[in-house]
């Protein structure tokens, strides 16, 4: 597997990866307010079968990522397209933030997204960034996974993130403090 700069040919080849999922878990959120207090209840629940989840943003800021210049890694190998990260950059904040991590549903649990995610946070603490940031669903569960065992914890929500009416999860890594070791599994 080669993990390389994204060039415009491969923009074309992005969109077409299966980028749906599926989980048999899921993240409740309960959020409470009152006039001097908020809180906020999450609970991690088992559904009785698994659910499919399609992906949730559109591909077709693609080409204006890239055109950024700033860090669009493509993971391929003989010529088979495995997968694509595109981190974007604030550069006010001296943070990043992951607008997709797609990895071709035939090609998951090979280590692809470990090996973009290990290349970005490369290239955000050789760029001199500060912190990596990526919203997730709270029923992405695998994704959630990968990113806590890789050291993002939990930085908040954000209301209506994804165009629907649930609360969206944000992790953060402090690249200061890097990356917690990976393990397989």
């Amino acid at each position: 597997m080669r993990i390389r700069p994204a060039t415009i040919t491969d923009l074309d080849r992005c969109v077409k990866l299966d980028a749906a999922s599926s989980t048999d878990r899921v993240w409740q959120i309960e959020q409470t307010m009152g006039l001097d207090h908020m809180a906020l209840d999450m609970r991690r629940v088992r559904l009785p079968r698994a659910m499919a989840l399609p992906y949730p943003r559109s591909l077709s800021d693609l080409r204006e990522d890239w055109q950024r210049k700033e860090c669009f890694l493509v993971a391929d190998e003989f010529a088979t397209m495995l997968g694509f990260l595109d981190l974007t950059v604030s550069h006010w904040q001296w943070s990043g933030a992951i607008e997709h991590l797609v990895v071709d549903r035939a090609q998951r649990r090979k280590g692809v997204a470990t090996s973009l995610l290990d290349a970005a946070e490369a290239w955000a603490r050789g760029s001199g960034l500060r912190r990596i940031t990526v919203v997730l669903q709270p029923k992405n569960e695998p994704a959630i996974r990968l990113f806590t065992r890789r050291g993002y914890g939990f930085a908040g929500t954000l209301d209506r993130y994804f165009g629907n009416d649930a609360l969206s999860l944000v992790y953060a890594l402090d690249l200061a403090r890097g990356p917690l070791p990976t393990t397989t599994g």
